[in-house]
């Protein structure tokens, strides 16, 4: 992605606009040119590779963290990438194994910062991009104003905290499993957390 000084027409003219730039890539795809956004002379312009080297920097560049997904969305204004971690899985109940990702993620629009996060979600779309930063309980953000580069040291102590929250979610999700309830309980529950509808009685 490149900045291009920002014009706006107005009849035959293409008149700059000041102190505004538009952020521009070419299509991997059709090898087009996109207009993404409108900024200001403060972002700065973040690439992919940069990024996904982020990520693997917060993780020691281990040899053992193995990218799992890695995507765009919003024609190509947001992107993702999902890292699964070694060493971090959750065993539930002794037998259901969930591995443990580091998310990192940016945006070329303006709309977001740079971001990574440690998360049991399997990032492969906006859904999943979007619940597993909304479930997050420890985040690193950096905006576009500035470099990521040397930001590394920062990202692993704001993401340090997050794996007492696995720990803390697998002890949760073992007690969950290994609770009994029967028919009636289970119809209780689901009345509860879906209230009954009219509309099904005839069904």
């Amino acid at each position: 992605v490149r900045l291009i000084p920002a014009v706006q027409a107005h009849g035959d003219l293409l008149l700059e606009v000041p102190e505004k730039f538009t952020v521009i890539r070419t299509n991997p795809v059709t090898g087009s040119v996109d207009a993404l956004s409108v900024v200001g002379t403060k972002y700065t312009a973040v690439q992919n590779e940069q990024v996904f080297g982020f990520g693997q920097a917060i993780l020691d560049n281990s040899p053992d963290a193995v990218w799992e997904t890695a995507g765009s969305i919003r024609n190509g204004r947001t992107i993702f990438g999902t890292l699964r971690m070694s060493g971090l899985d959750i065993m539930v109940g002794g037998v259901d194994a969930i591995d443990c990702y580091l998310v990192v993620a940016s945006s070329h629009d303006g709309s977001s910062g740079v971001s990574a996060i440690v998360t049991p979600i399997r990032v492969v779309c906006k859904n999943t991009l979007a619940m597993a930063q909304d479930s997050a309980k420890a985040s690193f953000k950096a905006r576009h104003t500035a470099s990521i580069d040397g930001r590394i040291d920062d990202a692993q102590e704001a993401l340090g905290i997050t794996y007492k929250f696995m720990e803390e979610f697998e002890a949760t999700a073992t007690k969950l499993a290994d609770t009994k309830v029967d028919l009636s309980q289970l119809e209780q529950i689901v009345e509860t957390v879906w209230a009954k509808d009219p509309k099904w009685d005839d069904i």
